[in-house]
Formats: C-alpha cells, structure tokens, sequence
C-alpha cells in the first residue's frame, strides 16, 4: 500500500473524527440553549403578556422550532414518556426530542465518516454502530441509577416507619428522609414534596416518582403505601414490613449476583477475545486481513460473525441474567 495513500487516509480519518466531535457538541450546545430559550420564554408568560414579540431568527431559534415540532408529534406516545424518564435516571440534560435528533446526528456522522474510511460497508456499520453504542450507554447509566434507588429503599422505608412511629405524618417522613437521606433517592423524594408544594396531590407524585425512577421494588412499595394510607391502615407497620421483605429481596439479589458472576465474566472473555486476536494480528501483520475488507465475500463473513457475536451475547445474557 503507497505511504502517501495512507498518509491522506489517516489525514481524511482525522479530519472525519473532528467534524463528529464537533457535531456532537454543537448538538448539545443547541440542546442547552434550547433548554435555556424555553426556561427564560415561560417567565416571560407568567410576568408579562408578550405572547405577541417577535423574536430575531437565529440557530438556536430554528433548533428550538424543530424540537417543539417534533415533541407535538412525539408527546402522546408512552415510548416518548418511558424515553424521557431514561434520560432522566441517566442525568443527561437533553429531552427525547433532542436525543433522537443528536442520535440521527451521530449516525450521519459516523456514517460519513465509515464512508471515508473504508466505502459503503463501513458506513453502514459505523451509521448503526454510533447510535446503538450512545443508546446502550443510556440505558447503562439509567439502569444504575435505578439499582441505587433499590439498595437504599430498605433503609429508606425503616426511617419512615420510625418516623410515623413517632407521630410524624407520610409528608413529614418523606421531608425527613429528603433532608438526611442519601442520593439519588433522597433527591427523588425532595422531588416529591417539590410537586406538592406546587399543588400536585401527594398520591400523584408518589406514583409519578414509582414510574420515573424504574424501580419495581418503589413501584410495589408506593402502590402498597398508597392502598393501606386510603383503607386507613396503619402505615408505620406496613412500612416496617415492607423495609423487612425489600431488605431480604436485596439480600437474595446480592447472592444471585455472587452465584452468576463467573457466567458475566465468561460472556465477557469471550466477546472480547476475538478483538483482542484482532489486535495482535494486525500489531505483527497489519496487511493480513486486507482481503476480508477488500473481497465483498469477506466483508459479508465479518458482519455474519459480528451479528453471531452479538446474538451469542443475548442469549448469555439471558441465562446468567436471573429475576428475583
């Protein structure tokens, strides 16, 4: 392969990666200043009735007109609302709105980029590749942020037992547990009593944080609290109970864990080695699979073994992975 070819390829790959980052990051800086454009537009309809101004045309004007005509059409659906919590749980500032349109723009980007390195194939693997991977580390840091809700629930649910023990009301026990409780819980239940303040009934909010969250365990013990507050049980021993069985469940999760860690660790060993072989190939011989990229047959074996990869990797998932 001539030195010069491969000298501009690499210039052509650089270039490519920095118009993606750049992309990605005008993306978010638009994002954020829609964000700010919508905060500062609904002060100005609770102070004033301007609803009349005429504001000048710029970018973040124009991606804040796309957004809210994509939300009109994506609002009602329950995937935008599950979406929404998603990105909630993960702390990303972006509405679903705004991350679909930043995952069309990395696809566009990495695609173009795939095509610049490499042709058609490539830019197809890299335009699928990028949103999926930036999906998939959503969904990673919701996930977590869910199962530190669940670990803290026992804790959580014996302080307000304690506290209706002592006199204290449900609202009362949940500002106690805000103000002295650990993250990202505690945030949650400040959430709450910050919807009630607002004139949302208690009920409401508790469930809207059940859903927000992700957690089957809050989910259980809100609709569980909720059903002995309304028959006018007592709450402080329900709570207690409910501390008491979320606290063995926890328990039983953590052994599950410890039973499968060997299967996690196998599934990852084995997703990983064919890369690592990859690797040390083309340290010694960087030209050695030069025919599976160039010959059109080769190329159709490299996505048959990275589609069988990833379906041996669900079905390891689904072994190891086990519900309590």
């Amino acid at each position: 392969m001539d030195a010069s070819f491969v000298q501009d390829t690499s210039l052509v790959g650089i270039i490519g990666a920095g118009l993606l980052l750049t992309g990605g990051v005008v993306l978010l800086f638009l994002s954020w200043q829609n964000r700010r454009a919508r905060g500062v537009e609904r002060l100005r309809r609770v102070l004033a009735d301007d609803a009349g101004t005429e504001h000048d045309p710029s970018l973040a004007a124009t991606w804040s007109a796309l957004v809210r005509a994509a939300e009109d059409i994506g609002s009602g659906s329950g995937l935008y609302a599950s979406l929404a919590d998603k990105l909630t749980r993960a702390g990303w500032v972006l509405n679903p709105t705004e991350f679909l349109l930043l995952l069309g723009g990395l696809s566009v980007g990495a695609g173009a980029l795939g095509w610049v390195l490499d042709g058609v194939l490539v830019a197809v693997m890299f335009a699928v590749a990028a949103p999926i991977a930036t999906y998939l580390l959503l969904s990673g840091r919701a996930d977590r942020y869910s199962s530190r809700c669940d670990e803290q629930l026992p804790e959580a649910l014996g302080q307000m037992g304690s506290a209706m023990r002592s006199g204290h009301s449900l609202q009362q026990a949940l500002e106690g547990y805000a103000n002295h409780g650990s993250a990202p819980l505690a945030g949650e239940f400040a959430r709450v009593l910050a919807d009630t303040r607002v004139g949302r009934p208690l009920d409401d909010a508790l469930l809207a944080m059940g859903e927000r969250v992700g957690s089957t365990d809050l989910r259980w013990a809100v609709r569980a609290m909720l059903i002995q507050r309304r028959t006018g049980g007592k709450l402080a021993e329900i709570l207690d109970v409910l501390a008491e069985f979320m606290h063995d469940r926890m328990e039983i999760r953590r052994e599950v864990r410890a039973l499968t860690a060997e299967g996690k660790i196998s599934a990852i060993i084995l997703m990983a080695l064919p890369f690592v072989v990859l690797a040390g190939v083309l340290s010694t011989n960087a030209t050695y699979l030069q025919p599976m990229l160039t010959n059109p047959l080769g190329r159709v074996m490299i996505i048959g073994a990275l589609g069988s990869m990833g379906l041996a990797w669900f079905l390891i998932r689904g072994i190891i992975k086990v519900e309590v």
